[in-house]
């Protein structure tokens, strides 16, 4: 990614940041406990549901510091920001199934339930659905928001994976 891609980022993620509602309520703990278990031991092959917690803990600590992408995490990753509305997002459910089992091993495929998860949401500027994050090892994330067909997607996917 060029360095003013890098730098647009930044600045977003600098925007958003300030703009998380820090009044919001916690989960309970016990939902916070399996939750952060599941994203630290993904399901290979599945998308797996992620929270803000768990985001920050396995993906990015943007409550720590924003101002710097940092992926924790030990494979590539595809984040789906969908919404149980949202009829775009149910038509693209079954290529990111797919594509998480093509995956298995490579990728870790996340979704994030946008109405459940405001903090994300709002940290990400999303306004449109679905949205998708694509984080590879190195170097910065890139987002694509619409649906898109299966052939698109996969091309998207095979650009986090490639060395």
């Amino acid at each position: 990614m060029n360095r003013t891609s890098f730098i647009i980022l930044a600045a977003l993620l600098l925007t958003v940041a300030g703009c998380v509602d820090k009044g919001a309520k916690p989960a309970p703990d016990a939902a916070v406990a399996e939750a952060e278990s599941a994203a630290r031991q993904p399901a290979s092959g599945t998308v797996n549901q992620l929270t803000a917690a768990a985001f920050r803990k396995n993906i990015m600590d943007y409550a720590a510091d924003s101002a710097r992408w940092q992926y924790l995490g030990d494979r590539p990753a595809v984040i789906d920001f969908y919404a149980t509305w949202c009829g775009p997002c149910r038509s693209m459910t079954p290529i990111v199934e797919e594509a998480a089992k093509r995956y298995a091993g490579d990728v870790v495929f996340y979704k994030v339930d946008i109405d459940e998860e405001t903090e994300l949401a709002q940290f990400f500027g999303i306004q449109s659905i679905p949205f998708f994050l694509f984080i590879p090892m190195q170097g910065t994330p890139s987002a694509q928001t619409g649906a898109m067909d299966a052939e698109s997607f996969d091309r998207m996917v095979r650009e986090i994976v490639k060395p």
